[in-house]
């Protein structure tokens, strides 16, 4: 994971997950907002029964690559669910990630970013 900083001119907090998105089959470069990134981390509690960010984002990546669909070239954003669970009782939050295919210099590239957190009890 690389760091960039810089998001359509304004200054954030980018990961460059390009190579682990090949992994998912996503032939694009992909970006991963800080802040998504940071409800991808496991708590303690998680990453002692084994849970792991990269597992974590790799599950985020292929249900991202299952929601890019050929047939709608055109559709250039979606949000995709991705169920964080929280532990060490069972507790999760769903959060609703915003996927953004952008084409610079004629190349797409995805950026992936939260637009929020579900409550369960909404």
């Amino acid at each position: 994971m690389k760091e960039i900083d810089e998001k359509d001119g304004k200054r954030c907090t980018l990961y460059d997950v390009s190579e682990e998105a090949k992994k998912a089959d996503i032939e694009m470069p992909v970006l991963l907002d800080a802040e998504l990134a940071g409800k991808l981390e496991p708590s303690p509690f998680l990453t002692s029964i084994g849970i792991t960010f990269k597992q974590r984002l790799e599950n985020l990546l292929s249900l991202v690559r299952s929601s890019i669909k050929p047939t709608k070239q055109d559709e250039k954003q979606f949000g995709v669910p991705f169920m964080v669970l929280k532990g060490p009782l069972v507790s999760e939050s769903f959060v609703l990630v915003h996927v953004n295919i952008e084409s610079k210099d004629g190349k797409p590239s995805i950026t992936l970013s939260q637009i929020s957190e579900i409550d369960e009890n909404d």
